[in-house]
């Protein structure tokens, strides 16, 4: 279905997270979902990266896969945006 990200902000705004997988050495990364959800003012959240069903479908085959999450967050009372990523490898 998916996998959660949690996010701690700091402060309110809208976050998103998008997960691709690294292809062969020179392919572009592919891009197997993404979401995106409010921060309150607590700067906490969960974003569910739900995966598109041509992704899940090539998923289901494999017994691990590594990903990299890369996770936007946009600031409500203005600001720069910032981005992080991280690499992590799903398992059954």
């Amino acid at each position: 279905k998916g996998i959660t990200v949690k996010v701690d902000a700091g402060a309110a705004g809208r976050a998103s997270a998008t997960a691709k997988r690294k292809r062969s050495t020179g392919a572009r990364a592919r891009k197997l979902g993404s979401g995106a959800a409010k921060v309150g003012t607590s700067g906490k959240t969960k974003v569910r990266i739900r995966f598109t069903r041509k992704a899940a479908r090539s998923l289901r085959k494999r017994r691990s896969v590594r990903l990299t999450v890369a996770v936007g967050f946009k600031p409500a009372a203005g600001g720069a945006a910032v981005k992080r990523s991280a690499s992590l490898t799903l398992k059954r």
